[in-house]
């Protein structure tokens, strides 16, 4: 039985959002262990005032690059989602893709990539996942697109608070977030 056929699609609202948040595990300790210099065995390529920027758990340094996946974790704690995002924050987001777009062009050889933020995701600070682009690569309602997500706020700067978001739940509880 495939897990993608057991999934129920939601439609979550804002209020809802509120009530969940303040009730589900925000699995941050690692992320505070990382911005707090205490955690030294993750590949760390960056890291500034504003966020850092780690090798995803899904990729190891030594896969094809074809393959890379990077998470830029956001050191501000009170962005846990793109339902916090505001249009005050685009600039903050902005100069997060380019700064690692010219790492991931620097150390990688990468030009082509992807950036997008998994809602919901699997850990409650902020973060946005960057991959090495493949046009095969299939991007669910789960992966909010990071250029959409721009576009959203610069049009209306409570988009995330004013519109219901489409998310894929499924059997296992553990599992409820974005692939």
């Amino acid at each position: 039985m495939d897990y993608i056929e057991n999934r129920t699609r939601i439609y979550e609202t804002y209020t809802e959002y509120l009530d969940r948040i303040n009730t589900v595990d925000k699995k941050i300790n690692w992320i505070l262990n990382i911005f707090n210099g205490n955690k030294k065995d993750e590949n760390i390529f960056y890291d500034d005032e504003n966020f850092s920027l780690i090798c995803d758990y899904k990729w190891k340094v030594d896969d094809p690059i074809k393959k890379i996946h990077l998470l830029a974790l956001c050191k501000d704690l009170k962005l846990m989602t793109i339902r916090d995002l505001r249009k005050k924050d685009i600039d903050l987001l902005k100069n997060i893709y380019n700064k690692t777009s010219e790492i991931m062009l620097e150390l990688f050889g990468v030009q082509k990539i992807k950036a997008y933020f998994h809602y919901y995701p699997t850990n409650y600070a902020l973060h946005i996942h960057f991959v090495s682009y493949n046009p095969k690569h299939t991007y669910t309602c789960n992966k909010h697109d990071f250029f959409e997500v721009i576009k959203n706020l610069e049009e209306n700067d409570l988009y995330y608070v004013e519109n219901d978001i489409e998310v894929l739940i499924g059997e296992n509880p553990k599992k409820n977030r974005v692939f």
